[in-house]
């Protein structure tokens, strides 16, 4: 990853590469920085294929250690500072990391006793503890290792790890880059944390076309104005980003985006545009070139499309591609044949070397995602069998359709209910319980429906959601609770998630006298 991110130090050495709040970094500073971070990771004593923990925020010091772990062979596993002291710690013990490195002034709570921990600041990594000498150090790094795991939410009610190799970044960067088509003039904008994959994106986007990298404080998109100021008076002209950064000035009317003269292109992901807000943008930035990247964790994205400039209002559904250089889309019902006719829906199942190495320390998990090659079952090859319903269109380009399961998107995050559902059930209070994902004037939002077993709700509630703020990351809390009598139940005895759903849309419904 850090020949692919540091390929134009040399050229544009004193060419800005990173440009944070405070900080302005060259690629020239970028590379020097890279490399003492490695040696101090050598000296550190950890081997090739030793995890690390990144507990940092967005910015130049976290994209200098990023390429200072590739270099050193070391596997990232990037937190949200953001995120509960537990679920940070499990993640640790999870991973089975070697050190953990942080940003905080105050003491990290709940890591195991014998982590090596370090802090990280203006390019100095201050290390506190160390571990112990390897007996090996000088295994060569190959694209085939590891470069990082990334946690996400688990149906299991433990955070899932995606287990990335520098290969399959490769090859997403490739065709990422393909399709951006950036250059040496671009200064792309990210708003990304660091647990959230789209952060790599950010980078490959940007460093990986000699390009510039700007991080956007992450408060701004709660202030359209502030925003927009912000992205116009650094010339930003690429903004990557989920639909929820631009809603806010959506709302405010198409003035607020008037002053973004430069942004030329906005890559988004992660949720879904729906074509009234799509219609609403190219109204307000006539020339603006809207990217819709759809894909998954498991290779990042999966494929890239230009949306149609005008859209067609009449439109359902948004296309999203066949598939970047590299990649192989198809679509398989549910018998596993092949689908090649417009407007049948199927699963979607990927091909290529974008693919993930399976889930950390899951192997039942990984046989049932990672399955043989449909295509050629017996080449040896794997595809990844993504969940993902959708369909072709008359042009072969394909629609999105839902969940075979019911996994979420949370301002682009993927969440699992039944994780969420695991913590309120874990509750003494509550009889059942069931979470369903509702969409909202700022996308997607979570309610919890309980029943209570004793005691009076009004007490439960308050209980539930310190419970859930201990546990689970901000996106994955419940926005609204809701106690009912029973929960409905479909005709197999489970919860019936579509009449609960159904009702709260019935009971947020502005009555008419």
């Amino acid at each position: 990853m850090h020949h692919y991110l540091l390929a134009h130090a040399n050229r544009l050495a004193e060419k800005p590469a990173l440009i944070g709040v405070r900080d302005r970094w060259t690629y020239g500073q970028l590379s020097s920085r890279a490399e003492k971070l490695a040696s101090q990771l050598w000296d550190a004593g950890l081997a090739v294929g030793d995890r690390v923990v990144v507990e940092l925020h967005p910015g130049p010091d976290a994209v200098a250690l990023l390429c200072a772990l590739s270099m050193t062979g070391l596997v990232y596993v990037p937190v949200s500072p953001a995120l509960p002291p537990q679920r940070t710690a499990d993640i640790a013990r999870t991973a089975e990391a070697s050190l953990f490195i942080h940003s905080r002034d105050d003491a990290i709570e709940l890591l195991p006793r014998d982590l090596a921990t370090g802090r990280l600041s203006h390019g100095e990594l201050v290390m506190s503890r160390t571990a112990p000498k390897p007996p090996e150090r000088h295994r060569p790094v190959l694209e085939t290792d590891l470069a990082y795991i990334i946690f996400t939410s688990g149906t299991t009610g433990k955070p899932k790890g995606i287990m990335m190799t520098h290969r399959a970044v490769l090859a997403f960067w490739r065709g990422l880059h393909h399709h951006c088509a950036l250059g040496e003039q671009d200064i792309v904008g990210t708003i990304a944390p660091l647990c959230f994959d789209f952060s790599i994106l950010d980078m490959g986007c940007a460093l990986g076309s000699g390009a510039s990298l700007l991080f956007v404080p992450p408060l701004l998109p709660h202030q359209p104005a502030a925003l927009v100021d912000y992205l116009a008076t650094r010339g930003v002209t690429q903004m990557n980003g989920v639909p929820s950064i631009w809603r806010p000035c959506l709302r405010e009317g198409a003035e607020v985006l008037a002053p973004l003269v430069r942004l030329r292109s906005m890559l988004y992901a992660g949720e879904a545009f729906t074509v009234p807000e799509i219609v609403r943008l190219q109204s307000a930035l006539p020339r603006l070139r809207i990217i819709n990247c759809f894909g998954q964790s498991e290779s990042i994205a999966c494929s890239f499309r230009d949306v149609d400039n005008p859209i067609e209002a009449s439109l359902e559904k948004v296309p999203f591609g066949q598939g970047h250089p590299g990649v192989d889309l198809i679509l398989l019902d549910e018998d596993g044949v092949a689908i090649a006719e417009p407007g049948r829906v199927g699963e979607l199942y990927l091909r290529g070397a974008s693919l993930f190495s399976g889930y950390w320390k899951d192997p039942a998990a990984t046989r049932a995602a990672l399955v043989p090659d449909p295509l050629f079952p017996h080449s040896g090859a794997r595809a990844f069998k993504t969940g993902d319903l959708a369909s072709r269109d008359g042009r072969g380009d394909f629609l999105f359709h839902g969940r075979v399961d019911q996994q979420v998107k949370i301002l682009g995050n993927r969440v699992e209910l039944e994780e969420i559902e695991r913590q309120l059930g874990s509750h003494p209070a509550v009889a059942s319980c069931c979470v369903a994902a509702i969409d909202g004037d700022d996308g997607t939002e979570l309610i919890a429906f309980i029943t209570v077993s004793g005691g009076q709700a009004g007490d439960v509630i308050p209980s539930l959601r310190d419970r859930c703020a201990a546990a689970l990351p901000y996106y994955m809390m419940p926005a609204t609770f809701r106690v009912a009598q029973e929960l409905p139940i479909t005709a197999n005895g489970k919860v019936d998630r579509r009449r609960l759903i159904d009702a709260e849309h019935t009971r947020r419904r502005p009555s008419h006298q």
